[in-house]
């Protein structure tokens, strides 16, 4: 096909099953060398996609959430799996490109889209309906789509109007895609972000976000983190804080929050979520 104004034909309901790595190598430099590490990126990616499914409000504490970001018609769902299951990458640039034109919220893409198809992809990985590289290409894919978009979608705004914001998550690879995206909806209502995926929580990150003057502390929880890890990590920002002028909320999500919600607002959290929408509109009731 030469032209990128041709369209590909719609792809049927079976793409994607059967790919192999040597059969498109060209389609993507995220799959460039990774049979090399498919053991160690194997256990990263079974995490990954059971830390960052779509779930429920864990609870605010003392935060009336405010859902107002509209949400993206189920024919978007099925499509953009196809799309990241397809050999071709061609669907999948047509799938960005509507998402970009379509200017839907990132915060009801992260809902309707991201999260319940990572979902999809962890019960095709158990399932072992997908191979090893077609479930490592979407989920590559799925990280370009939230990249994209965020870089869209930045809500530019002067830098005396920025709420400011810090993410950073307790050790272990598979919280990139959720912070991610959880960054990307928060830059989208106008904050400013500081850390992200890359950011694993330390002493040195915690002396950094008491003295940076930021209004909210995100951290990010796995689905392997032990709360004997988490509570010294929340009680000395606590402690750090009511020594200092700092204005600082707390915010932690995860997918182990929803079973220990109590816990976390005893050790001192502000707001307790495992939902982007909710972190994102409690975060905005707490510094108001």
């Amino acid at each position: 096909m030469s032209g990128r104004d041709e369209v590909p034909e719609e792809p049927g309901s079976d793409l994607g099953k059967g790919m192999a790595a040597d059969n498109h190598p060209s389609d993507f430099e995220e799959t460039n060398g990774a049979s090399d590490r498919a053991g160690s990126f194997s256990n990263r990616l079974q995490n990954a996609i059971k830390d960052h499914v779509a779930g429920r409000v864990a609870g605010l504490h003392g935060v009336q959430v405010n859902r107002r970001a509209p949400e993206i018609s189920s024919v978007y769902f099925t499509e953009l799996l196809a799309a990241l299951l397809e050999p071709d990458p061609r669907y999948m640039r047509l799938m960005i490109e509507r998402l970009e034109n379509d200017n839907a919220p990132l915060l009801a893409i992260c809902d309707t889209l991201v999260m319940p198809i990572s979902a999809a992809l962890g019960k095709m990985w158990e399932e072992d309906s997908q191979s090893f590289v077609n479930i490592s290409v979407a989920t590559a894919r799925l990280q370009t789509l939230v990249n994209k978009l965020s870089y869209a979608r930045q809500n530019f705004v002067s830098t005396e109007q920025r709420h400011r914001i810090f993410l950073a998550r307790m050790k272990g690879d598979s919280h990139t895609l959720g912070l991610s995206m959880l960054a990307a909806c928060f830059r989208e209502r106008g904050w400013d972000v500081d850390g992200g995926p890359d950011e694993e929580i330390s002493d040195r990150v915690v002396a950094r976000i008491l003295k940076g003057n930021y209004e909210m502390f995100g951290l990010s929880i796995n689905i392997d983190s032990q709360l004997g890890e988490v509570e010294p990590i929340i009680r000395k920002v606590v402690e750090m804080r009511n020594r200092s002028t700092a204005r600082l909320k707390i915010a932690v999500g995860g997918p182990i929050v929803a079973e220990r919600m109590d816990q976390f607002l005893e050790m001192g959290a502000d707001l307790v979520t495992n939902n982007a929408r909710d972190a994102v509109f409690g975060a905005q009731e707490l510094i108001a």
